[in-house]
């Protein structure tokens, strides 16, 4: 079991959007979004992946189980055998498991991306019940991983066009968005213009000065000035009639 496709699909042309000058547009917004939910999506998928075939409980399967069901080995395509009592029990247990990693994949990418988690949602029905003939001794290994093969090939096409299909709609998004921004700032421009044609037009008479503020009312007012020299220690003052260096 794999990352489905549509992850490398999509992050690699959302990042190229993504990329574009700055400031960023809503769609490039959401561009970043995408690809930061798909990566950790994707993340999470194959570390699930992983250790589900690493645990003991499903060892007694990695014979009959290719870990990309596009891509098995044609000694399991052609194995007639049916599953044993402890294939079985170990294939509910591989099922449990892939039931969780996928629950987790299709619960992160449904965040930013709904119609795309729906086409896993249906996929992995369909995976499902080729596995619930498997458990239930109504078909052979070779027929179960033909199967599952079919399905992930069918898989691929459609993530690949639904890839296509949001790739394409951001693209679009953002392409819109920058024609109304340009357009804005075309408006912008050229009212600007007209409002510096307005003024320039116009005689302008700069405001007089302010007056200085009138201090005569301070004039009887005592003020401490800074220490004259030889007055260390004292506390000067200043005014009418005192000695600016009082003796103590």
């Amino acid at each position: 079991m794999k990352p489905p496709y549509i992850f490398a699909a999509i992050v690699a042309a959302a990042a190229a959007l993504a990329s574009c000058a700055m400031p960023l547009t809503f769609a490039q917004q959401r561009a970043n979004v995408l690809i930061s939910t798909t990566r950790t999506a994707n993340q999470q998928m194959r570390a699930c992946a992983d250790n589900m075939f690493a645990s003991p409980s499903v060892s007694i399967l990695l014979p009959y189980i290719p870990r990309n069901w596009a891509d098995p080995t044609p000694a399991q395509l052609a194995n007639s055998t049916y599953p044993n009592a402890k294939q079985i029990a170990a294939l509910h247990m591989f099922y449990d498991m892939a039931q969780n990693c996928r629950t987790q994949f299709v619960n992160a990418y449904a965040t930013v991306e709904p119609q795309a988690a729906a086409i896993s949602i249906d996929i992995y029905q369909k995976m499902n019940a080729q596995m619930q003939l498997l458990m239930q001794n109504e078909q052979s290994w070779g027929a179960f991983i033909t199967a599952m093969q079919q399905i992930a090939s069918v898989y691929n096409e459609e993530e690949e066009r639904e890839a296509d299909r949001i790739n394409g709609r951001i693209r679009e998004e953002n392409n819109v968005e920058i024609a109304h921004l340009s357009r804005s700032l075309q408006q912008t421009g050229t009212a600007l213009q007209n409002t510096n044609g307005n003024y320039n037009s116009q005689s302008f008479t700069p405001p007089p000065p302010p007056s200085p503020p009138n201090d005569s009312g301070l004039s009887g007012m005592y003020t401490r000035p800074p220490v004259p020299h030889g007055c260390v220690g004292q506390v000067p003052v200043s005014g009418p009639g005192f000695n600016p260096c009082p003796s103590p």
